[in-house]
């Protein structure tokens, strides 16, 4: 952030511009999962996203994880998968832009410490030919609730629906842009959600942290 200074004796005046950074603060990020399989996502920046690291804390707790590539035009191949205790696995890394998938074998709490992102990025893929284009699946980051259509203020018309997988037992909400209405009156910290986009359009999540 940059600030302009003025100091003055009411006869002689002088203006400096100030540059302060502001360091992201860094939190740790809890989560309840249940046996079976939860829609979550990670809204903490880590260095290292490697899933071994991201999701040390619940190893040995689940065994499969599923994640998506809204990026593939013909809309086929899209899910990307890692088995636990499989190093092959295309499905390697997972930050905080991403939605996915996990299958817990029992229950257990997720802890992970990293930094709040001030500003989230993150590009949604229109339809292309093909069944399953169109739909991303993302994180969402801001530490509030927030209500879907202020997320998408001035996206409305890129998107066709948002979907939301909350609590057990497999409970769905919706929100639809075009109408402005939907079971779904808020977005959570620690979800994954699905968008099904008509048009590539940029989301951008910030916040303040206060």
């Amino acid at each position: 952030y940059d600030f302009e200074v003025t100091a003055s004796d009411g006869v002689l005046s002088d203006t400096i511009i100030v540059h302060v950074t502001v360091m992201p603060e860094e939190v740790t990020f809890t989560k309840d999962l249940y046996i079976g399989w939860n829609l979550i996502s990670i809204p903490v920046v880590v260095e290292d996203t490697s899933i071994a690291n991201v999701l040390a804390s619940i190893d040995g707790s689940y065994s499969y994880i599923l994640a998506w590539n809204g990026s593939k035009k013909d809309g086929t191949n899209n899910w990307i998968s890692y088995i636990a205790d499989y190093p092959f696995s295309p499905l390697q890394n997972i930050d905080h832009t991403m939605g996915f998938w996990i299958d817990m074998n029992n229950t257990d709490t997720l802890n992970i410490t990293g930094k709040i992102p001030h500003q989230t990025d993150i590009t949604l893929y229109g339809t292309y030919e093909g069944p399953l284009s169109g739909w991303n699946l993302i994180g969402y980051t801001p530490t509030t609730n927030i209500a879907p259509g202020t997320i998408i203020s001035g996206l409305e018309n890129d998107l066709e629906i948002i979907y939301g997988n909350f609590e057990q037992p497999n409970y769905w909400e919706c929100y639809v842009p075009e109408a402005s209405a939907g079971t779904m009156s808020v977005m959570k910290q620690g979800y994954g959600y699905w968008f099904r986009t008509k048009t590539t359009a940029d989301l951008v999540m910030t916040y303040t942290n206060n």
